[in-house]
């Protein structure tokens, strides 16, 4: 409106307002493109639209998301973060995508994360089997859907009964059991794909770290001599992947090598295994080829070997019942803590799960009773339990695998025959962790993986970077 005059009177007052002309609206969110866009089949790409710029502008930066969707059928979409902004065209790294098929009549406008991604992996019956796992309650856990089930023959499941490890990078998600890696493809929230399998030279691979365009595993023999060290898969080209490096440590008539194995963000790998007592080693894998041993970074007198991690100028390590912390600069030991569980006859009370998020590190493993505590590390020199998990497990119940979301840790326990849980615990408090809930696996499955890109942790036996 424009040139506005109200006068409002009585005996004694008199009041004149005037309105000039409007100025030009804002900048806004909801914009079109007529760009020909075939919705993807998977997520983990990049789209760019051509943006119908009205004459305010609009208001989008780099890193904020956004949602594409068809004017003719708004349950075509596509979501995603913006990367790119050049004139009118806007480049969003795809992560949520939903129909099929090509359109040219999108709307945009800016939308919510999505719910972070857990994803579950169970043994049930004969099959293998991927759930996507809802913690959007943390009090009411969901295994919302099936994403992917295939044999469990393909797993080639041993005597040795190894634990697979997992990692998943952004849609990737990558598996080492027994002597393969498995790769697989998140294609959309409620559904994946098998991508790729190929086999390494050695009897079993425990760990799955994945570094740049490597997978890397801990691996020992069952043959003669026992060959002890670490291995690694290139993925650069994930439908194809080929065998890339090998350090052998061999060393004949020992049983067992190594347990696991951690990578800094410098490109150096940290393994610990039996040399006449617990070695802690040290190589430089950050170009290949990489060759010649490896390089003792310290010692100590062990019978019992478990996970390592790695944050910052420190390396934490696990063996019979205590974490060890050696500061890297000089390779000195500088402290430990015990392993703060009592043990119900499993077996050694050492750590089988450790990862590390911001200034705490958590831990659990055999003959915790599907309990996880939470250790303050801010001082590296001077760590203590500042908790232990309330979880309601069975009396002989075991973890292997956490995530941490935010302020919500998802971890799974057994009994170590037919029943697993899931559980959902706020650890908004270090100091006094409160569980939410608890779901059982479907079909009296057995919960053998737990993955989320969403995890922030510096992890130890399903630890990865990308540099």
């Amino acid at each position: 409106m424009s040139n506005l005059d109200v006068n409002i009177q009585d005996d004694n007052l008199s009041i004149k307002i005037s309105c000039g002309n409007n100025g030009l609206d804002g900048t806004g969110y909801k914009l079109t493109s007529s760009s020909s866009i075939l919705i993807p089949d998977s997520v983990g790409n990049y789209q760019t639209f051509s943006i119908n710029i009205p004459e305010q502008g609009f208001a989008y930066s780099v890193g904020a998301r956004i949602r594409f969707w068809s004017n003719s059928d708004s349950t075509k979409i596509i979501e995603g973060i913006i990367t790119s902004i050049v004139n009118n065209d806007i480049t969003i790294y795809v992560d949520f995508r939903q129909g099929s098929d090509i359109y040219s009549d999108w709307i945009c406008n800016i939308c919510g994360n999505r719910p972070p991604y857990v994803l579950s992996i169970s043994f049930e019956t004969n099959d293998v089997v991927f759930r996507r796992v809802d913690i959007t309650n943390p009090s009411a856990p969901v295994f919302a859907e099936e994403v992917y089930r295939e044999p469990g023959h393909l797993w080639n499941f041993g005597a040795f009964g190894t634990e697979p490890k997992a990692v998943m990078d952004k849609d990737y998600l990558y598996i080492n059991v027994e002597n393969k890696l498995r790769i697989y493809k998140r294609n959309s929230y409620s559904s994946m794909s098998f991508v790729a399998s190929a086999s390494y030279p050695v009897g079993m691979v425990n760990d799955c770290i994945k570094y740049n365009n490597r997978v890397f595993g801990a691996v020992f023999n069952l043959g003669d001599p026992v060959y002890r060290g670490y291995i690694s898969m290139d993925i650069s080209n994930p439908s194809n992947p080929t065998l890339g490096s090998a350090i052998g440590e061999g060393q004949a008539g020992t049983q067992y090598g190594i347990a696991s194995v951690a990578i800094d963000n410098t490109g150096s790998l940290y393994t610990g295994f039996f040399d006449g007592g617990y070695g802690l080693r040290k190589k430089d894998i950050s170009t290949e080829p990489i060759t010649g041993p490896m390089s003792l970074v310290n010692f100590d007198t062990a019978t019992n070997i478990g996970p390592i991690a790695v944050k910052d100028n420190y390396v934490y390590w696990s063996h019979d019942s205590k974490i060890v912390v050696i500061r890297l600069s000089d390779n000195t030991k500088v402290a430990q803590f015990n392993y703060p569980f009592a043990y119900t006859g499993h077996g050694t009370g050492n750590a089988a799960f450790l990862k590390i998020k911001q200034n705490y590190l958590y831990l659990s493993g055999v003959d915790s009773n599907g309990k996880i505590a939470i250790c303050d590390i801010s001082n590296p020199e001077a760590p203590f339990t500042a908790s232990v998990t309330p979880t309601t497990a069975f009396l002989d119940a075991y973890t292997y695998h956490a995530v941490v979301i935010g302020n919500t840790l998802v971890s799974i326990a057994s009994d170590g025959s037919t029943v697993w849980n899931l559980y959902c615990t706020d650890i908004s408090d270090k100091t006094n962790p409160i569980q939410k809930g608890i779901v059982q696996c479907p079909d009296n499955g057995a919960i053998i993986g737990l993955v989320s890109p969403d995890d922030e942790a510096v992890q130890g036996n399903n630890f990865y970077i990308n540099t």
